[in-house]
């Protein structure tokens, strides 16, 4: 029995419109026609049962997965000439995770042609198919929706996942399908499959194939690990599903640790959804507790100072000359002031010197971003507001701001000022800013009252979620959810979602009809302008008829094994098709469907590019690290880590986490005090907003070697240098002459001396191998810095060799020159005739020192420790 007619979804709705007129009370789900916005009642109620008892299934991983396999790529013939370049690199995509993908775009004539494709791939092993455009659907009818509701018709993808069961059109003969049996198969599910319907889609600027072409861009970048989102989910479920809320979110947390629940009455409307799941920011009010933090303290140093948080901007600075004289800077002075590197030289207005100490000072408050990794801190003018006045009022005082929480409060009764604390004679409700204190101050004509304190507005960006799961009342083009004591609606609309760009990547949409993927009408149904978003929507699973998933459980075990969204679905079909809902089973569940590519899994695993370009310097006692941008895209914030060795990192624990805040080109950051060490190492790497970290082992860092003041040293470099030129790699130390001993050259002596002209100078580069005489100045440390230390070659010539120590691991002389044919070994010592001494087996070896090393015949000198 091929179908060949398919009945008005109008006609449909005109049938049931009598029946569902008398209908009332809060499991309703309300749809209208034509109406722009829906008030104050539709002309069409979609119902919604209550929930219905539930089967109880444990699931096992027999139940229907099938993991990477053959799979069906379906085009739409018309379709496919516009779109071959993201098709073909689909193909690509999918079979370099393990799937076998074979193209159809040959043209069919209705569904059972379409069928017997799949029927013939099945039995080759096919594990799913996907459906790309106007690929024909079949229809099912029943008779009585939920045994209440009357007639019905709708889509059914079931039909093309059944593979082996029978479809009947029974009574009347009408070319939609009324029943489903067993046949010479089962009446199981037996692949699963995905539609990308975007004919009946209207968004402004875009067509069809402009449509389709971005989803397959933005799949294609998904899978490059290009776009990620926090692992993390929103489970919004709305008034009348309140009772089953917190086994909704707990199904959910199957697959999330991480989720975002709401489902408050009176907070689930309409436009908080829509911000909840935008990209943008929001404003917190913040309690501000008047912190004074001080910047580190710049005894001594003749640079600038550094504020301990760098990324504070425009705040109400004071500055301490040496405890004498407190200074309020701001811009445009003598003095440099630079907010973006929290840097303050203020050497134009005040000497800094030794023995004068510089603090700077400013209040701030730090908002916590929950799951985010890092706090941002904000800048506080220590701004007084104030309540109303209630000159005269009997009632109550209500705070200005009243979502602020466990501030220090003060009421002033009437020129007398009252400190306010929980627990008081007094009420104090601060969820809704009440204030009343008629029990310990008269209320009455000519009283006036006033309430203040201290607040930061801070601005934070709104959290992104991986997945939303949405419980909410629905027609196939918008939702509505209910407030004021379920009294009012209020409506999302489906071209307001394409509109806002909603950010996540996954959608499971308990809401009536929002997969009606046939239906043009007002611009086409939820589910396509949720898909077809610009920038991140890839897979939406929605009915196409009033009905929704149920029995989450049996979803969400198998897609936090790693399952695919089509081998998830299939699995929870099979599980409740026909009696996961008792005798209503097929009214709540023969419209759901898949919407998007059904191969994708939800859990982002690739690892995010490495910073590029990473480089180390010293700016008085303290390091600076700067690195150009990762080239990955979804960059979220980048970890740092420091260790005083090169070997000794543990990456469980960034040292320090960079504001989301990055400038997309390079990046720097201090840390500051940091020469107090003898050596430190750092690592840079990438997270992306999965929590994707890069595996990046590059280590920069420093070693700093104690040198004589006014007097010679024998150093080396125990670091991998940047630049071997002589003035790079001794530039953080004070000197003035340096020596090297050249076995190699007849003029073994070469030297570089500050106070020469250049040409006179023939010691120009320094490597690791080499050992240096150096004469300070007024400086007593040496402080190289460089890349981690690596395997070095020296080539020892028979004679004396000046060597350097190229390790940072400090070793007997015995040890170190274990297997060379050495007969002498010279260090320096500074009260020792020619400041040189010779060495025993047992003395030791250490970084940043250089040697002398006798052999009688040439031999080589491997130090890879």
């Amino acid at each position: 029995m091929s179908v060949k007619v398919i009945s008005s979804t109008i006609a449909s709705l005109i049938v049931a419109l009598a029946l569902l007129m008398s209908l009332s009370g809060p499991t309703l789900s309300i749809q209208s026609f034509d109406a722009p916005e829906p008030e104050p009642l539709p002309l069409y109620a979609e119902a919604m049962v209550n929930i219905p008892q539930l089967e109880d299934h444990t699931w096992n991983e027999d139940v229907g997965s099938k993991g990477p396999g053959l799979v069906y790529v379906l085009v739409e013939p018309g379709l496919y000439p516009d779109i071959t370049n993201e098709i073909d690199r689909y193909m690509d995509d999918i079979t370099a995770e393990g799937y076998v993908p074979e193209l159809y775009c040959d043209g069919w004539g209705n569904e059972d042609e379409v069928k017997a494709l799949l029927q013939a791939g099945h039995a080759l092993g096919m594990v799913g198919a996907f459906l790309v455009g106007d690929i024909p659907s079949a229809w099912f009818e029943i008779d009585d929706d939920f045994g209440t509701y009357g007639y019905c018709n709708f889509p059914i993808d079931l039909y093309y996942m059944d593979i082996d069961g029978t479809w009947l059109d029974v009574s009347p003969e009408n070319g939609i399908y009324d029943d489903h049996i067993d046949g010479s198969g089962d009446i199981e599910a037996d692949i699963w499959v995905g539609r990308l319907y975007a004919s009946t889609i209207t968004i402004a600027g875009e067509n069809e194939v402009s449509l389709i072409q971005n989803y397959f861009h933005k799949n294609h970048e998904y899978r490059m690990g290009n776009m990620s989102l926090p692992d993390r989910a929103l489970v919004y479920v709305d008034d009348d599903w309140v009772p089953w809320a917190d086994g909704y979110d707990s199904d959910v947390g199957i697959r999330y640790n991480d989720r975002t629940f709401i489902k408050d009455q009176e907070t689930t409307v309409a436009w908080d959804y829509e911000e909840r799941i935008t990209d943008g920011t929001t404003d917190v009010i913040a309690e501000v507790q008047n912190e004074t933090v001080f910047g580190p303290s710049a005894g001594g140093e003749t640079g600038p100072l550094y504020l301990a948080n760098g990324n504070i901007l425009d705040c109400t600075l004071y500055l301490d000359f040496a405890g004498t004289e407190w200074m309020l800077l701001t811009e445009g002075s003598d003095y440099n002031l630079d907010y973006v590197a929290g840097e303050i030289d203020i050497t134009p207005i005040a000497p800094m010197e030794p023995g004068w100490y510089f603090h700077a000072y400013y209040n701030y408050t730090v908002v916590t971003l929950p799951n985010r990794g890092y706090d941002i801190c904000q800048c506080v003018e220590n701004e007084t507001v104030f309540g109303p006045s209630i000159g005269g009022e009997m009632g109550p005082l209500y705070l200005a701001h009243d979502d602020i929480l466990n501030c220090t409060l003060y009421v002033d009764a009437n020129g007398e000022w009252i400190l306010l604390g929980e627990g008081g004679d007094y009420l104090l409700n601060y969820s809704t800013g009440e204030i009343d204190i008629t029990s310990i101050a008269p209320m009455e004509p000519g009283w006036t009252f006033y309430a203040y304190y201290n607040y930061s507005v801070v601005t934070v960006p709104n959290d992104a979620y991986d997945w939303v799961s949405l419980f909410a009342h629905s027609a196939w083009y918008y939702h509505c959810l209910m407030y004021n004591s379920g009294s009012t609606w209020s409506y999302l609309f489906n071209t307001e979602v394409s509109t806002i760009d909603p950010v996540a990547h996954f959608y499971n949409l308990f809401c009536c009809s929002a997969g009606l993927y046939t239906e043009p009408g007002s611009n086409g149904c939820l589910a396509g302008h949720y898909i077809f978003s610009r920038t991140h929507s890839l897979s939406v699973i929605a009915s196409t008829k009033t009905g929704s998933m149920l029995n989450f459980d049996d979803f969400y075990t198998p897609l936090s094994t790693g399952a695919c969204i089509g081998d998830s679905f299939l699995d929870w079909f099979i599980l409740n098709a026909e009696t996961g809902a008792g005798a209503d089973s097929r009214s709540w569940f023969y419209g759901m469907s898949v919407f998007g590519d059904p191969t994708l899994d939800t859990y982002d695993t690739v690892l995010p590019e490495s910073p590029t370009n990473q480089d180390i310097g010293i700016e008085q006692d303290d390091v600076l690290l700067s690195w150009d941008a990762s080239p990955s895209p979804d960059i979220h914030h980048y970890a740092i880590y420091r260790s005083t060795t090169p070997d000794s990192f543990d990456y469980g624990t960034p040292y320090h986490v960079t504001s989301s805040d990055l400038n997309p080109i390079g990046c720097t950051w201090r840390d500051a005090g940091a020469l107090e060490a003898t050596s430190m190492f750092y690592v840079v790497r990438a997270v992306d907003h999965a929590g994707n970290e890069d595996d990046n082992t590059q280590k920069l860092g420093f070693y700093k070697i104690q040198m004589a003041m006014n007097d010679w040293s024998l150093v080396s470099v125990p670091l991998p240098q940047v630049s071997d030129d002589i003035l790079d790699v001794f530039e953080n130390a004070e000197w003035n002459y340096a020596m090297w001993f050249d076995i190699t050259d007849e003029d073994h002596w070469k030297t570089y001396a500050t106070f020469k002209p250049s040409s006179l100078n023939d010691l120009d580069t320094v490597n690791r191998a080499m050992g240096v005489w150096l004469r300070g100045t007024t400086s007593d440390r040496l402080t190289v810095i460089g890349t981690e230390p690596q395997q070095t070659v020296i080539q020892l010539k028979v004679g004396w060799n000046l060597v350097g120590y190229p390790s940072l691991t400090t070793k007997t002389v015995s040890e170190a020159l274990s297997g060379i044919s050495y007969d002498g070994v010279e260090s320096f010592d500074a009260v020792a005739p020619y400041r040189i001494s010779q060495m025993n087996p047992t003395d030791l070896m250490e970084p940043g020192r250089g040697y002398w090393i006798h052999v009688s015949a040439d031999t080589v000198w491997t130090i890879d420790w």
